[in-house]
């Protein structure tokens, strides 16, 4: 048994990895392992090098340093997010509806996180990673400023220095995020 996030709702589901279709007890969208694999590698390029790793190239200029290769590795919770997100920059949808599937998806993280200590299986959230999701979700201000962040990740980071867009991400990266728009669920569900 495999657990999986949802990207239409935030739901923790499991499934057999020889399953070819799952589908989510919440929400009923279905999709296929491959497919959830692809977004999941999309998302995580995203976040962990489009919005994690600018700011810290940003920060490295802003102080005059030489750009770093610091990295950080993101869980499921925060693909799940950028999901999220980006559905709601291609679909139109509401911040309530994205905060609700947000909320899902870290109730989730702790109630899998709890057996993930006990039975040595690794985490969908960081404790770091679910406070910085519920202080996206407790105030619209640090949503919009994610959602822009996202958005211009997509956007291939246009007006981004190019000594930060190609430190944080590479033409392999960049590549990568030009197929979210294709591989984002149409809808999320509350």
């Amino acid at each position: 048994m495999a657990a999986w996030l949802c990207f239409s709702c935030g739901t923790l589901n499991n499934a057999l990895k020889k399953e070819k279709r799952i589908t989510c007890g919440y929400c009923q969208v279905e999709t296929t392992w491959p497919k959830h694999d692809r977004r999941r590698k999309v998302a995580n390029d995203a976040v962990k090098w489009g919005i994690v790793h600018r700011k810290l190239h940003e920060a490295d200029l802003a102080k005059g340093r030489k750009v770093s290769y610091k990295l950080r590795e993101v869980t499921e919770l925060l693909e799940a997010v950028f999901w999220f997100i980006t559905v709601s920059i291609t679909g139109g949808v509401t911040y309530d509806i994205v905060k609700a599937c947000c909320v899902r998806a870290v109730n989730a993280a702790r109630e899998y996180n709890q057996k993930a200590k006990k039975d040595a299986f690794t985490p969908i959230g960081t404790p770091r990673e679910i406070k910085e999701v519920e202080a996206l979700i407790a105030d619209p201000e640090k949503y919009e400023q994610m959602r822009r962040e996202v958005e211009e990740c997509i956007k291939g980071m246009p007006g981004v220095d190019p000594r930060v867009r190609m430190a944080a991400l590479g033409r392999k990266a960049e590549a990568s995020l030009r197929t979210a728009k294709l591989l984002a669920p149409e809808k999320l569900h509350r």
